[in-house]
């Protein structure tokens, strides 16, 4: 149950992250979005679509409910545009966007994330909050990271930009999700793009067709 998650070392935690974000790999792979990863309603016992197998095992983790799941076909290419999961755990995109991608998955797992090192609070949410002030306050308000542990993670994987979010694959080299805390934190693909034009405009100021002679 989540209460139980909630006790657990930090360790644990990340293992168990690390089994959800491996099943929704493989969602990803087949172009299927969950769109509706989410624990108990109103914070409670479990996690409702995130199962564990063999309660011995952490590597057993299954993904569960498929009813809000959409499978991008070829003339979709990566976006969505069907509003729809539960309001607590849908990305910010998801409201301020005519689309959407398979990110939101990941900002679900973000906000799962928060929640267990957070005694099952939510990163936005406010006991009293009508639907209005909390998609207000999703669009507003920095993700807190207040969780020392695996802030890096979060970092990534709760941008609010969804271009800039991480794919599951790049959530799941990171150290904090493998344990190799001494690894560097890998970056995002939009990360990347930004330090190749960065170093092509290095390139571009040091060597130009005048400086080079014949």
């Amino acid at each position: 149950t989540l209460g139980e998650w909630k006790i657990l070392s930090g360790g644990i935690k990340a293992e168990l992250l690390r089994g959800l974000l491996e099943g929704l790999k493989h969602l990803h792979s087949l172009n299927i979005i969950h769109r509706d990863i989410k624990p108990g309603k109103y914070l409670q016992d479990e996690l409702e679509n995130v199962l564990l197998a063999d309660s011995s095992s952490l590597s057993s983790i299954k993904i569960a409910d498929f009813g809000l799941s959409a499978q991008l076909q070829q003339h979709q290419h990566a976006n969505m545009r069907v509003q729809c999961g539960t309001l607590l755990y849908m990305a910010p995109e998801v409201f301020s966007r005519p689309s959407y991608t398979k990110a939101v998955d990941i900002w679900a797992c973000s906000v799962i994330t928060y929640m267990l090192f957070n005694q099952g609070r939510h990163p936005f949410y406010k006991a009293g909050m009508s639907t209005n002030e909390f998609k207000i306050c999703l669009q507003r308000d920095a993700f807190p990271l207040n969780v020392i542990i695996s802030s890096e993670f979060l970092i990534e994987a709760s941008k609010k930009d969804y271009e800039q979010r991480y794919s599951v694959g790049e959530a799941l080299k990171h150290p904090w999700i493998t344990r190799n805390l001494e690894d560097e934190v890998p970056l995002s693909i939009h990360e990347s793009y930004q330090g190749f034009d960065s170093t092509q405009l290095i390139i571009n100021d040091t060597f130009s067709d005048e400086d080079i002679e014949i």
